[in-house]
């Protein structure tokens, strides 16, 4: 995992980036929503 942060117009931006398994986009409207599990227990424990 990689956080990364810098000024621009006066504003502190901030990155997070890593290498998980990543998810399908038909699930991107789920992407953040609490408490939200993309994969099932058997793919992923």
């Amino acid at each position: 995992m990689k956080i990364n942060s810098h000024k621009e117009n006066g504003m502190i931006i901030y990155s997070i980036e890593d290498n998980g398994v990543g998810f399908k986009m038909n699930y991107q409207h789920k992407l953040f929503n609490l408490f939200q599990r993309l994969h099932t227990v058997e793919e992923f424990p």
